[in-house]
């Protein structure tokens, strides 16, 4: 899995490109891109949770139990 530290580098020409690898982001609950800060859920102390969007994660809580990417 990439880090956001993570390159390869690729051959396109005579070129040599570095590409960066990045880890997008998605509610691990039901799979939402967590692209604004206003996309992600909340933990119990207020802060914004980095796993989860806020349609499955208020306040330190799942708003529904029943919800996965399954």
């Amino acid at each position: 899995m990439a880090t956001g530290r993570d390159f390869y580098i690729i051959k396109v020409g005579s070129k040599k490109l570095k590409i960066i690898m990045e880890e997008d982001k998605i509610c691990q609950s039901c799979g939402m891109p967590l692209v604004e800060e206003s996309d992600k859920g909340t933990n119990e102390d207020g802060s914004k949770s980095e796993q989860y969007c806020h349609y499955c994660f208020q306040d330190g809580k799942f708003t529904d139990e029943g919800i996965s990417l399954e």
